[in-house]
């Protein structure tokens, strides 16, 4: 049994209680690229709702990559508060051509945007919807810490270990923003 496949039997009137740890490989879905990030928590509760369902949690990892300035390891933890609302029945098919801009709730509709999904069958998956949640949580830079000095553009060194013996003066022909710096003084 997938581990976020949570069967329809399981869930009560009180709920249903999701803890588990997931590696991500289990979640990615075919075609997508590989993340850098080994394993993500779902803590949360999935309760009973008129005709829906609705999990609330939070998604917990940490993304761990080499360093964008320095190349040593740099960690990234995330933690994402997540409210998901399931109905039964086929992923409706997208209405692309009927938009007119009159609908009444049309904030509320993209309030909602992305958090209401559909099943089919006797279990509720959250595979998708996790996936999602750890794939817009990836930083855009990583960075091992804020103060990382990075490498040296002439001789390579790693800046936070030690000092190198280029002259910053050197450093400085590399810099293409250079001719700016007299524009904004």
């Amino acid at each position: 049994m997938d581990a976020l496949r949570i069967p329809l039997t399981d869930i009560t009137e009180h709920g249903f209680r999701v803890d588990r740890k997931v590696d991500i490989h289990a979640l990615r879905p075919q075609g997508a690229e590989d993340l850098p990030l080994e394993q993500v928590s779902v803590r949360g509760s999935l309760t009973p709702m008129d005709n829906e369902f609705l999990f609330q949690g939070q998604v917990q990892g940490v993304f761990v990559h080499p360093c964008d300035r320095c190349l040593e390891e740099a960690q990234a933890p995330f933690a994402v508060e997540v409210v998901w609302t399931f109905s039964e029945g086929p992923e409706p098919e997208p209405d692309e051509g009927n938009f007119d801009g009159e609908s009444e709730d049309i904030e509320e509709e993209l309030d909602n945007a992305g958090e209401h999904f559909h099943f089919q069958g006797t279990e509720i998956d959250l595979s998708q919807c996790v996936w999602e949640e750890v794939s817009l949580a990836v930083p855009a830079k990583f960075v091992c810490r804020p103060e990382c000095k990075g490498l040296c553009p002439r001789c390579g060194v790693n800046r936070n270990r030690e000092q190198c013996s280029c002259r910053l003066e050197d450093e400085q022909e590399f810099n293409p923003f250079r001719g700016l710096k007299g524009k904004f003084s």
